[in-house]
């Protein structure tokens, strides 16, 4: 029985945990392009890419059984490595594969365990050509999401003094990852050390900013970092504040970090609605069709009498009225 190991250094182990030795720089990266898909046939096409990259020699084909005879005896199980029309698979039973085991503790909730089977990066020393480097890529990135689920529940057991120097180190090697520097900046405001979370909040703000354009304004950053407030027991804090929105400097709205609740909006005072001039034409309920002024009302103004009219005096009884 053999143990693959491709999460960190390529390395496999026989009887007794005894490392085999495969010291060809090909037949390591033939054997990682067979584990890359495990228990399923890898093209021939994609050995070669795997091997030469587009430096494919002419006699590819031939070489690369050559290789798989020799992984073979190095294996020391004929039948490890089946040949198929169009290429070749290699078997690994239950508990054979680290990536395996890694893939089957996640569902579990073992995060612990998954993690401790990582000893660096995903075929670190053999990820040069696809489909070996796709394949190291996406078991980097599943790390990543296993170690921020890990670290969110131990924030919540209360150990964030113990994860701020992981949490640093994560965020120096990963610095657009949203979730690993939330996670930073809660364990320092859990941690008492307010300022050095609100610096993180503000560097993240501008880090996506730089990354996405000057002209896209950023995504809101994912919680904890963008939050309302954080709950910490029956502590409540109220020296910090994350504010909400858009930017961190134009906001007007903050929700102090700590307190037990979000504050009630302010109140707005209404503006009165303006009064404008009535744009409405002068009603002419007064002139009846019959009157002597029906036909001359659309075209007159108000205020101006019109001529000979005996509803308007003249100017001597005007006068008259005056004295």
């Amino acid at each position: 029985m053999v143990y693959f190991r491709v999460l960190g250094p390529l390395s496999v182990e026989g009887g007794q945990s005894r490392p085999l030795p495969l010291r060809p720089a090909m037949q390591r990266r033939l054997l990682a392009a067979l584990l890359a898909n495990a228990n399923e046939c890898v093209a021939l096409e994609e050995l070669m890419s795997a091997l030469w990259g587009m430096d494919c020699p002419p006699a590819a084909r031939k070489t690369i059984q050559v290789y798989v005879r020799r992984l073979r005896i190095a294996l020391g199980e004929q039948t490890r490595i089946a040949h198929e029309p169009a290429g070749y698979r290699i078997i690994a039973a239950p508990g054979e594969l680290d990536a395996a085991e890694f893939a089957q503790l996640m569902p579990q909730g073992r995060l612990r365990e998954a993690l401790g089977l990582w000893r660096g990066r995903a075929f670190e020393d053999v990820r040069e050509f696809p489909p070996v480097s796709d394949a190291a890529q996406r078991l980097d990135e599943e790390r990543l999401r296993v170690e921020a689920a890990h670290i969110a529940a131990e924030l919540e057991a209360g150990k964030h003094h113990e994860l701020i120097p992981q949490l640093r180190a994560l965020t120096d090697a990963h610095p657009h990852r949203e979730d690993l520097r939330g996670h930073l900046m809660l364990a320092l405001y859990r941690a008492g050390r307010q300022a050095e979370a609100l610096e993180i909040y503000l560097s993240t703000r501008t880090l996506l900013a730089d990354a996405r354009g000057p002209s896209r304004e950023p995504s809101p950053i994912s919680p904890p970092v963008h939050i309302s407030h954080w709950r910490y027991g029956s502590r409540r804090p109220t020296s910090m504040i994350i504010r909400t929105g858009p930017s961190p400097l134009t906001s007007r709205r903050s929700w102090a970090v700590g307190t037990g609740s979000a504050p009630s909006p302010s109140r707005t005072t209404r503006r009165p609605p303006s009064r404008r001039p009535s744009t409405s034409p002068i009603r002419t309920s007064s002139l009846t069709s019959g009157g002597p002024f029906a036909s001359s009302a659309s075209s007159r103004d108000r205020t101006s009498p019109p001529s000979r009219s005996p509803c308007w005096p003249t100017s001597r009884s005007r006068l008259r009225n005056a004295t």
